[in-house]
């Protein structure tokens, strides 16, 4: 698709991943949210554009007519080659969320109808979600031996209904990043479930302000069984977006929920990560 003009278009929503568009012309076009990652985009003219959301992972803007200040409004940049032909690498904090790999400890049950009381890093707000190991699933129902990618645990909703985690992280020390308005935060997980059963989970992002207040908040999931193919397994989730300049406390909750009449909550997450942009 090398050279296509797209001038005063409005191509906002559009997945370009992947694609070439070396000599193309998108003056004074609309691009919000579009995914251009992987896309090769040399000598295109960017004069005039709205860029907001854009995702340009690991794009070649190499010799492209756009602006810093453009490129601010971008949704990503990591691994990017700038028109000047360098490579931008985003640079993000620590995962900041506490064990949100259950076998980071050892505290974990080897059986399905006796959950823990206590899971380190978070407070179990309700039902009975527990760390679990891979060897008490498949004893209960055979599992893939992939299914939790060489993890020894992982988070399961036990026998409760709905079941909810919760965790609290103090981000004032990315104060001076989050304030730019324009770095983003990363939230990811592996969430999945079993064969046909629709049990699954969901990982909320709430963004406080000094008074505690909601501000914003993202999700993750659920992974249903359609989105599995009934296949019983954990999906990689991974959202970007902007930090509220306001923050200063993220609140992560987890919700595992079943649905039907069968005895055990299969909803399923593990590696649960949260990261803030620092450049």
């Amino acid at each position: 698709m090398d050279n296509p003009l797209f001038i005063n278009t409005n191509v906002s929503e559009s997945d370009f991943s992947q694609s070439s568009f070396i000599g193309s012309n998108f003056t004074s076009s609309q691009l919000t949210n579009v995914d251009f990652s992987s896309a090769i985009l040399r000598n295109v003219d960017f004069r005039n554009v709205i860029i907001k959301g854009v995702d340009f992972t690991r794009a070649n803007l190499e010799n492209s007519i756009i602006t810093d200040q453009q490129l601010q409004g971008s949704l990503s940049l990591h691994q990017t080659i700038l028109p000047n032909g360098t490579t931008y690498l985003e640079k993000y904090s620590p995962n900041l969320v506490r064990n949100g790999a259950a076998s980071q400890i050892n505290q974990c049950s080897d059986d399905v109808d006796t959950p823990l009381d206590f899971i380190l890093g978070w407070t179990i707000k309700e039902g009975t979600i527990t760390t679990i190991t891979h060897a008490a699933l498949n004893n209960l129902h055979p599992i893939p031996d992939q299914f939790d990618n060489g993890e020894i645990c992982f988070f399961w909703g036990g026998s409760s209904e709905q079941t909810i985690m919760s965790q609290t992280i103090n981000v004032e020390q990315y104060a001076s990043f989050i304030q730019k308005g324009t770095n983003k935060f990363v939230i990811s997980g592996r969430l999945g479930g079993y064969d046909n059963l629709d049990d699954s989970a969901v990982i909320t992002v709430y963004f406080l302000d000094i008074n505690q207040k909601i501000i914003k908040q993202t999700s993750i999931g659920p992974v249903t069984s359609v989105s599995r193919l009934n296949n019983t397994e954990l999906q990689f989730i991974l959202k970007r977006d902007y930090c509220p300049t306001e923050t200063k406390t993220i609140q992560l909750d987890v919700v595992i929920t079943k649905f039907g009449g069968h005895r055990y909550n299969y909803g399923i997450v593990d590696q649960i990560e949260f990261y803030i942009q620092m450049n």
